[in-house]
Order: structure tokens, then C-alpha cells, then sequence
């Protein structure tokens, strides 16, 4: 059963990070997914659970407990990140933070690819350093993370700059001024371009929100969600409320809308 085994290399993950003295809260959410998607299969299956084939030395009831805080404590983190995220004061750009750029990995882009997108994303940074803080920044690259177009610059309009459509599967990077996640503009934009394969928002704290599309993509219906949380955002624009309550409403129907959107074939990473 691998779903059996997926929680048996979660744990084991997750002690090892804990053991090493680094943060283990990633591996502890991913060992709650783990737990999940297993539960639910013994829900639908009517099987019983072998607690002994998941067992891994070390993990008793007091790592379990430790794992359970860790996401909770993630958790409260990202959503507080969130809230921070969302305001429209752009930031500045520190070498500080240029320095702190990472390779990251994801579907759509290869070894060699995930290492020019940490270069890409260094210069981009660099260059929007030299721009009013205001004016978004952004670039078009092919899926070896080759530039298709030049460094575009345009004010930011609803955390959004303005890039162009390609007739070739492409990925976008752009930069939010703000450190904003990717917003409903965002999404819609990317669900409606057919050749859009992955699109990045980089902050100017080097945070990164991307989204991509996988082998499963639906694009009717990603975009048909797309749509529909673009609309969900306006209604609650125009709503009475508070900035934090418009904070919290946004950020509410953003992520039920990116729950809705995996399982339509497109995935979503923080970097």
C-alpha cells in the first residue's frame, strides 16, 4: 500500500530533520498530508489501519505531538504571512535579500532550468532595485528558462504588471513590489493563455509565489475557477468592510479558489 509507505518516509524525514537541528515544520505538513490522503483511503476502502507498518524508531506519541505543533504553528505563521503580503506599500530591495535567492524545483522546470531561474531572478531584483519602488518589473522566458523578451517595466496596476502573450510554452516572471501573492489578475491571466506553462510572482523580499500546470490541467475548468475568484474578489471590494476584514476576506476565497484550481492540474508553490 503506498500510502502506507509514503507516512513510514514522512516520518522518517521528519525525525531525521529534527535530529539534524534543523527546521523540520515542512516535514511535519507533509506528513500530515500524508496521514490524510491515508485516512481517507481506509474511509473509502473499509480497511483497517496496521499502526506497526508505519512505525519508525524514535517517533512516539511526544514526536507526534511536536509534528501536530509544528503545522499548527506553520500554519498561524503563513497565515499572518498572508495578511502581511496583501498591503500595498511596495518594499524595498536589499542585497540582502538578492543574496538570499534560492534554487527551487518544480515540474516544469528541469535541473539546468532551476538554476538559471535563481540568476534570472537575481537580475530581475537588481534591475527593479534601480526602478521608482512602485514600478513593476518583469520577463518572459522558454522552458529552459531562455529570455524571450526584454526586461519589461510598467506601473503597477492591482499588483499586476502587464506581460505579453507568446505563441510557445513559456514561463513568466515578474516582480510585486509589494511581496504580494500571485493575485486574482494573476490567475486569470495565466489560466486564459494557453502556452502560459508556470508564472512566478517575486517579491522584493525574494519571497516567490508561482503557479503551474501539470499533466493533468483542465483549462476549461481552471479557468471557469479563475473567473469565478476574480469575481468573488470584486463582490468583496465593494463590500462595507474593514482593511483587515478585506484583508482576510481576499486571502479566504484566494485560497478556496486555489484548493478548487488543483484539482484542475495546476499547482502552487511558496518559495
Amino acid at each position: 500500500m503506498n500510502e502506507v509507505l509514503s507516512i513510514f518516509h514522512a516520518k522518517r524525514k521528519y525525525m531525521g530533520e529534527v535530529e539534524a537541528g534543523v527546521d523540520a515544520a515542512r516535514a511535519a505538513v507533509e506528513l500530515k498530508s500524508r496521514r490524510e490522503v491515508l485516512k481517507n483511503f481506509i474511509a473509502e476502502t473499509h480497511r483497517r489501519m496496521d499502526s506497526s507498518r508505519t512505525s519508525v524508531s524514535g517517533f512516539g506519541r511526544s514526536a507526534a505531538a511536536k509534528a501536530t505543533a509544528a503545522v499548527k504553528k506553520r500554519n498561524e505563521e503563513k497565515q499572518d504571512g498572508l495578511l502581511q503580503t496583501l498591503h500595498i506599500t511596495p518594499q524595498p530591495i536589499t542585497m540582502e535579500s538578492i543574496q538570499r535567492v534560492r534554487i527551487v524545483t518544480c515540474d516544469t522546470l528541469n535541473k539546468n532550468a532551476s538554476h538559471r531561474l535563481k540568476t534570472e531572478c537575481k537580475q530581475l531584483l537588481m534591475f527593479a532595485r534601480k526602478q521608482p519602488e512602485s514600478v513593476g518589473t518583469g520577463r518572459l522566458y522558454d522552458l529552459n528558462m531562455n529570455q524571450l523578451t526584454e526586461r519589461l517595466t510598467d506601473e503597477v496596476t492591482e499588483n499586476r504588471i502587464r506581460m505579453p502573450d507568446k505563441h510557445k510554452l513559456h514561463v513568466a516572471l515578474h516582480i510585486h513590489p509589494d511581496c504580494a501573492i500571485l493575485s486574482h489578475g494573476d490567475l486569470l491571466t495565466f489560466t486564459k493563455r494557453k502556452n502560459a506553462r508556470m508564472i512566478i510572482a517575486l517579491g522584493h523580499d525574494e519571497h516567490c509565489y508561482a503557479a503551474e500546470k501539470i499533466d493533468n490541467y483542465d483549462g476549461i475548468s481552471a479557468l471557469s475557477v479563475a473567473v469565478e475568484i476574480a469575481q468573488l474578489v470584486n463582490v468583496v471590494t465593494k463590500g462595507a468592510l474593514t482593511a483587515e476584514q478585506y484583508l482576510q476576506k481576499v486571502i479566504e476565497e484566494m485560497q478556496i479558489g486555489e484548493k478548487k484550481m488543483e484539482q484542475y492540474g495546476v499547482k502552487f508553490y511558496e518559495w
